[in-house]
């Protein structure tokens, strides 16, 4: 697929349009264009890192919470398998999980 492109279409106002216009030019790049293919390229190989400070949070009753705090341990502990869909034995480690 090298060498063919595909275009991303990203819906933003245009006051924050003309915002990031500004700013990515104040910074040195030609347009927001080169900016935004900056910050993909960047992210891609890892150079970029987003943090996100303000998660959701959710109330768990205290059963709840138990039950959560004993899987995440048994998960820490390597008394829990994680088995991915993707991987093309899956069928084959369900049914191995399914006998034990």
């Amino acid at each position: 697929m090298a060498g063919k492109n595909k275009r991303l279409q990203i819906p933003i106002s245009e006051s924050k349009k003309e915002l990031l216009d500004s700013r990515a030019t104040q910074s040195g790049f030609d347009s927001s264009t080169d900016l935004i293919q900056f910050l993909i390229n960047n992210f891609i190989q890892g150079s970029i890192n987003v943090y996100i400070d303000n998660l959701p949070t959710m109330t768990l009753d205290k059963k709840t919470e138990k039950e959560v705090l004993e899987s995440l341990k048994d998960l820490a502990e390597g008394r829990t398998i994680q088995l991915d869909p993707s991987d093309p034995d899956f069928s084959k480690k369900l049914c191995e999980f399914a006998d034990e």
